[in-house]
């Protein structure tokens, strides 16, 4: 009987310092592994981190659809491009039209010259890009505050690459 007791009691004590090695597996240091913590704003990096900019290739992806939009061609397909620079099918053709804002966005760092927040944010909709802007909030595909915060430091940041 007393070795059962024993036995039980050794049990227990294995059973608690299990479970707390389970449970310092879970802790806090790990937090923010794999998140956006780390990655610095203003970047291309950060942008691709938002699901709406990530969702830009599903229409844009080149060929008729105007400029390629996936992160691997972002930056070199937007900076200092112009709507004529791209194939657009008829119904991109339309909503890619943005008055005297003709550059997609501005090399110079100049958020207020791009014609891609004009079409994507009504923060920077003119008045020009009614039926960009229009298309685009009729499909989701208008920036969240921070994700056009972001948008904003990226351009100003002379648009990097990484």
């Amino acid at each position: 009987m007393k070795t059962l007791k024993k036995s039980l009691y050794n049990s227990r004590l294995l059973l608690i310092l299990l479970l707390l090695a389970i449970f310092a597996g879970c802790s806090d240091d790990d937090e923010n592994k794999g998140s956006t913590a780390s990655v610095k704003d203003g970047t291309l990096e950060k942008l691709f981190t938002y699901p709406v900019i990530q969702g830009c290739s599903t229409c844009h992806y080149g060929s008729a659809s105007g400029p390629d939009l996936s992160k691997a061609n972002f930056t070199s397909n937007l900076v200092g491009k112009k709507r004529n620079d791209f194939n657009w099918d008829d119904f991109l053709t339309v909503t890619a039209d943005c008055g005297t804002i003709t550059t997609y966005v501005d090399a110079g760092g100049n958020a207020n010259r791009s014609s891609v927040l004009n079409s994507i944010s009504q923060t920077y909709n003119d008045g020009s890009c009614t039926s960009a802007i229009g298309y685009h909030e009729a499909n989701n595909a208008v920036l969240s505050a921070a994700a056009l915060i972001d948008f904003q430091l990226w351009i100003e940041n002379s648009t990097p690459a990484n």
